[in-house]
């Protein structure tokens, strides 16, 4: 669904959710997110609802910064999307990142 070259389970789950609400968007970068020295994935994405949706961009990577290395060789890169205001420009207001890790399902 996403351009990745497996599925697990949970992503036959989010699939069957995207099946199931049509209002909901799974964005993908279209590039690697998680690399390792045999290759790597697309595992990480974003979804969107609602208006939203229309003023967002398409996401990439940034494969400089590697997120949470697992191992040498291998790790997460980011992925970013930009919010855009309704004449195309991009969004000059701050955002707040929150880590709530309590309600994360781990």
């Amino acid at each position: 669904v996403w351009g990745d070259h497996v599925t697990n389970p949970r992503g036959r789950r989010l699939s069957l959710f995207l099946d199931n609400n049509p209002d909901a968007v799974l964005w993908s970068p279209g590039d690697l997110t998680f690399l390792c020295s045999n290759g790597g994935s697309i595992i990480d994405l974003s979804m969107s609802f609602g208006r939203v949706t229309g003023m967002l961009s398409c996401p990439w990577t940034d494969s400089s910064q590697e997120l949470f290395t697992g191992a040498p060789n291998r790790g997460h890169v980011p992925v970013l999307q930009t919010h855009l205001l309704s004449n195309g420009s991009q969004s000059r207001s701050k955002s707040k990142t929150v880590y709530d890790f309590i309600k994360c399902n781990w």
